[in-house]
């Protein structure tokens, strides 16, 4: 009898139930490599329009730096192109802080939809060149590789509803897993460093069986309710060895997951919150306030139209505040085509600037929400599906000038309440992110004498 699932601790009642950890393949118990993409089936998430990467641009990347494949590297980088920030006229990864990597990691980066132009790292080459190797190497050697646990595998299949295909997570895992294998044992790179590690399963169990070690280095939202982070019955060897967070909050979080005995963890910060804590606001672009409140709202690609009601609503509720919109893949215009009216404001700036620059920040369950309270903006957040609350219902107030409210009309109340008039920073900005990020990364390779 399937069962629907809402929230996480659904999915996990599944997990612990049933015989997951019977699923392998390679010898490998694989529960962890399928987790998360079954979950996120599972509650039924339309799928959102976002840019696609075009074959002009696919070709483009692709040729980006392509001998740089063929040599040797100090490390790697396991990223994608949206993680870079634009500094001076340069597009710059977190991990360029430290002078050591940008100048010997080999950064493999997904083009989303395309690679940067002018990083700041001097070796870029797209990751498609890695699908491609998995691709061939899954549907060449998965026929000649056992599996364990396609009953268990079914049985977690019927309780969700779904119809995910057995055979397609094996050819994934076998490609990764060999692909990763083969490159790394001829490249040798002395430590991997990745962004999520729940989408990198078997390169990570490839990896750890050739001893390189493998380093996460936070990319966003880490909570209670996020699935990657909150892992039931997983093998180790699908695990880095060691988490780097924003802050000690995320620490705190981690400490307490099935993770805590086989994985380290280490805050290290926000490379691009401590240029933005040091940033000429004048600089930024922005237009001056022209109403008594500035409140922006971070957009959701998987949040539609839903979302666009609530800020409908607001803007009648409240005409003299300045609402604005700071959409995410999805442009501006299709928020117009699917019905936001007129007058909720857009800027074509950087999503941090308009945050710092406005006297309240909303989202449904965006990490802008914490980095907001870096600034020592407050946060109204939009419980639609009751995210907000399962992400961060830790946040609420008094903790930190966070409140979750129901409904536009609770959004105001809020607003006029004494608590929200009278708040004082409840927040220290280093709980969430850890300033020094630079150094705390040059400390972190020092340590291991890399």
């Amino acid at each position: 009898m399937s069962i629907q699932i809402k929230s996480l601790s659904d999915f996990q009642v599944i997990e612990r139930e049933l015989l997951v950890e019977k699923i392998s393949f390679l010898g490998i118990p694989a529960w962890g490599a399928m987790r998360v993409y079954l979950y996120y089936a599972a509650l039924n998430l339309k799928s959102v329009e976002r840019p696609s990467i075009t074959w002009q641009n696919a070709v483009k990347s692709l040729f980006r730096q392509w001998w740089r494949i063929f040599q040797r590297h100090k490390y790697w980088v396991l990223t994608s192109s949206d993680q870079r920030k634009e500094i001076d006229g340069r597009w710059v990864n977190a991990l360029d802080s430290n002078d050591d990597l940008n100048n010997n990691a080999l950064f493999i980066e997904l083009p989303n939809p395309t690679l940067k132009p002018n990083p700041k790292s001097k070796k870029v080459v797209a990751r498609i060149w890695f699908y491609l190797f998995e691709e061939l190497m899954g549907r060449l050697v998965t026929p000649f590789v056992s599996d364990t646990g396609q009953k268990e595998y079914d049985e977690v299949c019927a309780k969700l509803n779904l119809s995910a295909n057995f055979l397609s997570f094996k050819r994934k895992f076998v490609g990764q897993f060999y692909a990763t294998y083969f490159m790394a044992k001829w490249q040798k790179p002395r430590i991997v460093f990745l962004t999520t590690h729940y989408t990198n399963m078997p390169r990570i169990a490839a990896l750890k069986s050739l001893k390189i070690p493998v380093v996460e280095i936070q990319h966003g939202l880490m909570s209670v309710s996020h699935p990657g982070y909150n892992p039931i019955k997983c093998d180790p060897k699908l695990y880095p060895d060691v988490i780097l967070t924003y802050g000690e909050t995320e620490l705190s979080m981690l400490k307490q997951s099935e993770m805590k005995d086989d994985v380290q963890f280490a805050a290290i910060g926000h490379f691009y919150i401590d240029h933005l804590r040091m940033a000429n606001l004048s600089e930024s672009g922005i237009p001056k306030k022209e109403k008594r409140l500035r409140i922006c709202f971070t957009a959701q690609d998987a949040v539609g139209v839903e979302f666009i009601d609530w800020l409908n609503e607001l803007q009648q509720l409240l005409p003299d505040v300045e609402l604005v919109l700071i959409p995410r893949r999805k442009p501006f215009k299709w928020y117009i085509e699917n019905g936001l009216k007129a007058g909720i404001s857009y800027f074509k700036a950087d999503t941090y600037h308009i945050i710092r620059e406005s006297d309240i920040h909303s989202t449904v369950y965006s990490t802008c929400a914490v980095e907001a309270l870096a600034f020592n903006v407050p946060n109204i957040l939009l419980n639609l599906g009751e995210q907000a609350e399962q992400h961060f219902g830790n946040l609420r107030f008094p903790a930190t000038p966070t409140w979750i409210v129901n409904s536009p009309a609770e959004f105001v109340e809020v607003l006029s309440s004494a608590k929200f008039k009278d708040r004082a920073h409840v927040a220290n900005g280093e709980v969430f992110f850890k300033s020094g990020f630079k150094q705390n990364l040059d400390q972190f390779l020092l340590d291991r004498e890399v």
